[in-house]
């Protein structure tokens, strides 16, 4: 039970006009919980939330719908999000919060949907994603980072579907893997590299391997073999090598 003399429940004011100019509402053991103040022009008001004695949301009201900004705080205080609303409904920008205070994600919204370009970033401020949005559906070039700066991946989309150029870099920019989708199947010619040496090289057709050739090296390098297929089945010539460069074994397969 609350101690006596404690406010409890909904809490109405009036000005001298009778118009309505505040409510609050308190938990039953006398805690804040939540606040409505109206404002300047008719419909127009301001709510405000607390968890415990800390203001955790402030949202700007319209005829009872989120209209302008919203705020949201932790329960240490901290900023966590701002975000902007048009009759109801996420509309313009929108920015997320580290506990640190440093940007998270930033983007925007058009009637509720993501729209153009946003961008997430590490506690440390470094940039680690940046995404491109058309009516909430993945759109254009996608990107990713290493900590240290480098571009880690990059992808495109079209209508949500991968489509086109496909990358990954490892954290000294050197190449991983290169390849093209079509309508989100992998399609042509995808390589891919270890420590800067071509490891594999595939030729895609409607998402499945048809011709492969793979390459393999002596520890300091040198080349070690190399090898061919066409639908799983070794064809042309196949290649080996000894650390120190001089043939070892060499032939070829006809039609597997």
């Amino acid at each position: 039970m609350p101690e006596r003399g404690t406010r409890v429940g909904a809490w109405t004011w009036w000005d001298a006009r009778g118009r309505l100019t505040k409510m609050k509402w308190h938990t039953i053991d006398g805690q804040l919980e939540r606040e409505v103040v109206a404002g300047d022009r008719l419909g127009h008001a301001k709510e405000i939330l607390y968890g415990g004695e800390r203001k955790v949301s402030e949202q700007e009201l319209v005829d009872g719908l989120p209209h302008g900004t919203h705020t949201t705080w932790d329960g240490e205080g901290r900023k966590r999000a701002r975000e902007n609303y048009r009759a109801g409904r996420k509309h313009g920008t929108a920015t997320r919060f580290h506990a640190t205070g440093k940007k998270k994600e930033e983007g925007a919204y058009g009637e509720g949907l993501r729209e153009g370009t946003w961008t997430t970033w590490s506690e440390k401020g470094r940039r680690k994603t940046e995404a491109t949005w058309a009516a909430d559906k993945a759109s254009g070039r996608w990107r990713w980072w290493h900590e240290n700066g480098k571009v880690r991946q990059e992808k495109h989309f079209v209508d949500d579907v991968l489509h086109g150029r496909y990358a990954r870099w490892d954290d000294k920019g050197r190449l991983l893997e290169e390849g093209t989708y079509d309508q989100g199947q992998k399609q042509g010619e995808w390589t891919t590299w270890r420590q800067g040496r071509k490891t594999r090289m595939v030729t895609f057709e409607q998402g499945a391997e048809r011709e492969v050739t793979a390459w393999t090296y002596h520890e300091k390098g040198a080349p070690k073999s190399e090898e061919h297929t066409r639908d799983g089945k070794p064809v042309g010539t196949w290649t080996r090598w000894h650390e120190k460069g001089q043939k070892d074994e060499e032939g070829a397969y006809v039609d597997g």
